[in-house]
């Protein structure tokens, strides 16, 4: 496979973006829940999974109605046992200095590794967590916080300090296993959260992936097996942006619900024309709660096909439901997605294409000869209607690759934007070629 300087910082930048832009918009409309997000829900306690009935009072008892679902998180979930190895983490920002420090110019190897003893008690708990099923608390407010998401970070930065430890001795049955362990946790905490906690998820997940890209070739037939499988079984736990869109939905909803059951006039009630919703008549009220659930309704059903079947959202015209929707953001979510998805089945089939290579001392002619021994299915390009990812061998290399947003076969030819590095290889909507595996990162 051709090898190039991948280009990713565009990944961290949209996922700063992103981060950015829902972050505004919480505070944008943290008044209207900071006092709501625990008062008039109700919900059974005899089993956790049934739907909260929220009813705004109006003269008209029951005139609005939202049910907002509660999922229940699993016996033992990986949540805590994250937030646990969070609080024991020791020098976090230390971590992530010296993860930073590849050529190990200001911290030496040997500091690195005094770093990660140190560090053993959270690396342990963080274990335990990569073992079980982690839901995110259910996110129904603007105004509930989100800590957490910058304190997993310093667990990534630890697994990912560790690969690159381990690498430097030329342990790689121990540092791309760190990697891929990185990719798991990115997939993990993208479980029940909203699109915030999804994009620092797909940011955990492109990190391990890079690193993966830069060592898989050191590997030999067993781990490389070995490795497969521990990525396969990764990939088989992923839940999709189409789910953090609809917690994104139900997060609004109760948002909405908070505003409509507000009484009086707060300081900042103008940056949402708040007393203006609260004394729109009860059928327009229903209207915007209807408009703002169909608008978001249309995305999850976009983000839940291929990217290739995307069907343009016109904006929201009510100006009211504009206040809570990010109309032109939307689609570069989906795109953001659809990229990571795509890097990581290709690193998938990498792998098997390497074990298929140390096994027969060849290249398969086709995909297809990798399953079923070393893939139980062959992934499916997210930017193909139908169908998974083209491959072209050539001697004793090859060429895999994605239809990338323009949804053509380009024969190879990866997206290039020439000028600077950080940007040749960038992906946007409007990119014409392909995605090309280990180059379009």
């Amino acid at each position: 496979m051709e090898h190039r300087i991948p280009v990713w910082v565009w990944l961290i930048a949209i996922g700063i973006c992103g981060v950015i832009f829902f972050a505004g918009r919480r505070a944008h409309l943290l008044h209207y829940s900071t006092t709501h997000q625990q008062t008039n829900v109700s919900s059974s306690p005899s089993s956790g999974n049934e739907p909260i009935h929220a009813t705004a009072p109006t003269e008209e008892h029951n005139s609005l109605h939202i049910d907002i679902p509660n999922p229940p998180a699993p016996a033992h979930n990986a949540y805590d046992d994250f937030l646990l190895a969070c609080k024991v983490l020791i020098d976090e920002s230390g971590v992530a200095r010296a993860y930073a420090d590849t050529n190990n110019t200001t911290i030496t190897l040997t500091e690195k590794e005094t770093l990660l003893r140190k560090n053993a008690r959270a690396r342990t708990l963080l274990q335990t967590g990569l073992a079980h099923n982690y839901q995110c608390p259910p996110i129904r407010s603007f105004a509930q916080a989100m800590p957490y998401a910058a304190h997993f970070r310093g667990l990534m930065h630890l697994l990912m300090l560790d690969s690159q430890v381990q690498a430097a001795h030329a342990r790689w049955d121990i540092a791309v296993p760190d990697a891929l362990q990185a990719i798991q946790l990115g997939t993990k905490i993208q479980h029940g959260t909203i699109l915030i906690g999804y994009l620092e998820g797909i940011s955990f997940q492109m990190t391990g992936a890079r690193a993966c890209w830069s060592l898989i070739n050191q590997l030999d037939l067993p781990q490389t097996m070995t490795d497969l499988q521990s990525l396969q079984s990764t990939l088989s736990d992923q839940t999709t942006v189409a789910e953090a869109i609809r917690e994104e939905k139900w997060m609004a909803l109760a948002t909405i619900k908070a505003m409509l059951e507000q009484s009086g006039k707060t300081e900042t009630d103008h940056s949402l024309d708040a007393q203006a919703i609260k004394q729109l008549p009860e059928d327009r009220k229903r209207q915007l709660i209807a408009a703002y659930t169909q608008y978001l309704d249309a995305w999850i059903d976009n983000a839940s096909k291929p990217y290739a079947a995307f069907v343009d959202v016109p904006p929201p015209s009510d100006p009211y439901v504009r206040q809570f929707a990010a109309p032109n953001m939307w689609k570069l979510y989906l795109l953001k997605a659809a990229a990571c998805q795509a890097n990581l089945r290709m690193l998938q089939l990498t792998l098997a294409l390497q074990a298929y290579h140390l096994q027969h001392h060849t290249l398969p002619p086709t995909l297809d000869a990798l399953t079923p021994a070393y893939l139980r299915m062959l992934p499916n390009d997210p930017f193909a209607r139908q169908g998974s990812f083209l491959y072209r061998p050539k001697g004793s290399n090859y060429r895999l690759y994605s239809l990338g947003p323009d949804g053509k076969d380009d024969g190879g030819e990866a997206v290039d934007n020439g000028g600077d590095i950080n940007t040749r290889y960038r992906i946007s909507e409007d990119s014409q070629g392909d995605l090309v595996a280990g180059i379009n990162m």
